[in-house]
């Protein structure tokens, strides 16, 4: 399992703003090279369900997210996937924190990598897609603070 925490600041923005642009999620196909489908219901200002496929090497990953703006998956091909983000002003800026939780919990599909290899790659992935949908809503203009990676192991009880 990995824990990812993009540490992100959006200069010259409010952070009701921040959120508000975050919180669309539709507009999140209006720039992600991955994402191929979002169903969203019940979307209030700090409610949503957001039924995601997004392309993933030589297939497609699925889940569903509820809440803003913390994300609770109810069904998905990964094991774990859950996570937050928050927006705080930070003088006339905004700081964006976005953590989240990865197991995918299956070896690749093809079976031509180990699980932690594909992990790899599979946070890798997030962490450019995060990237790109954030440079496209804000007009490229996000600076990186800092991009923290950690590998959890499991220890046999």
């Amino acid at each position: 399992m990995r824990t990812i925490r993009l540490h992100l600041t959006i200069p010259d923005q409010s952070a009701a703003l921040v959120y508000a642009t975050l919180a669309d999620l539709g507009r999140t196909l209006d720039y992600s090279p991955t994402a191929c489908h979002v169903e969203i219901s019940g979307a209030t200002d700090t409610a949503a369900t957001a039924r995601w496929e997004a392309n993933f090497r030589q297939g497609v990953l699925r889940w569903v997210n509820e809440g803003l703006p913390d994300l609770r998956p109810r069904y998905r091909d990964i094991d774990v996937f859950d996570g937050s983000w928050s927006c705080v002003d930070d003088g006339g800026d905004t700081a964006v924190t976005f953590a989240a939780r990865l197991d995918l919990g299956t070896p690749s599909p093809g079976g031509e990598l180990e699980t932690d290899d594909f992990e790899t790659m599979a946070v890798g992935a997030f962490i450019d897609d995060a990237m790109v949908i954030m440079s496209g809503l804000f007009d490229g203009s996000v600076r990186v603070d800092d991009i923290v990676i950690q590998e959890h192991q499991y220890s046999a009880a």
